[in-house]
């Protein structure tokens, strides 16, 4: 299975007035269609899809990604997004669509999880949604798994930013790795790519459509990279190759 994850993309109701001044809505369309022609099975949205969250742009954002994509997609809120307001732009579309989605190929299955609080910088997991992934980690009958959420669940060597990593997320990777067929934790939220392995569970952090974050700063700053995205090809035997391409 072939993934591509595009994350941070701070889209606002102006497209050219808002993050940082950039117009995020023309470079994740930039960054979506240079990851489609990887030829993926799955399109990946972890979070912070708006910086002015409203119905009518997770509209929008739909009839961007659907003009250029028609296969299946997953997306999960990061803390500058408003739950309720994806949900309910998602269900007008899509009337069907679960609460919590999920995507599976043959061996392999990808789950999200829900890291973010409305208009707050720092992560969370509430103790409904770990019991929730919990539960659906026993229940899986897939060899291969990947959660996708916002938030890393442990440090990157980012201080202002490792500030925003949950309470208990150490806990957490440590329970999601006891489960086998987990093989990743994939996450957004640092506006930089991060491959590291602690408490049991590798976890990857993807670079930004909109703008990348100085890796190792003690304080924000932005740093120099160009929008970027993150593909990973996940293998039959467990494996996960990845790397992140720069626009």
């Amino acid at each position: 299975m072939r993934i591509v994850q595009l994350t941070d993309l701070h889209l606002t109701a102006e497209p050219g007035q808002g993050f940082h001044g950039l117009n995020c809505l023309q470079q994740f369309e930039a960054a979506l269609t240079n990851s489609l022609t990887l030829a993926p099975d799955l399109v990946l949205l972890t979070g912070d899809q708006a910086q002015e969250p409203s119905p009518t742009l997770y509209a929008a954002l739909m009839d961007c990604l659907e003009a250029h994509w028609s296969g299946p997609w997953l997306w999960t809120p990061g803390n500058h997004d408003c739950g309720a307001d994806m949900m309910a732009a998602l269900r007008r579309r899509h009337r069907d669509v679960p609460e919590h989605s999920c995507y599976r190929s043959g061996r392999i299955a990808v789950h999200t999880l829900d890291t973010h609080i409305d208009d707050q910088p720092e992560g969370r997991v509430a103790a409904e949604e770990r019991q929730r992934i919990l539960e659906v980690l026993r229940a899986e009958q897939a060899d291969i798994v990947l959660i996708a959420g916002h938030h890393p669940l442990f440090t990157v060597g980012t201080a202002w930013l490792d500030k925003h990593v949950p309470e208990q997320g150490a806990e957490l990777a440590a329970a999601l790795a006891a489960f086998p067929s987990v093989r990743a934790y994939l996450c957004g939220h640092v506006h930089q790519a991060s491959d590291l392995q602690r408490h049991g569970l590798r976890q990857l952090s993807a670079p930004a459509t909109s703008v990348q974050f100085e890796a190792g700063s003690p304080q924000f700053s932005l740093g120099a990279a160009r929008p970027a995205y993150r593909w990973l090809d996940v293998r039959d035997d467990g494996s996960v190759q990845t790397a992140c391409v720069q626009l």
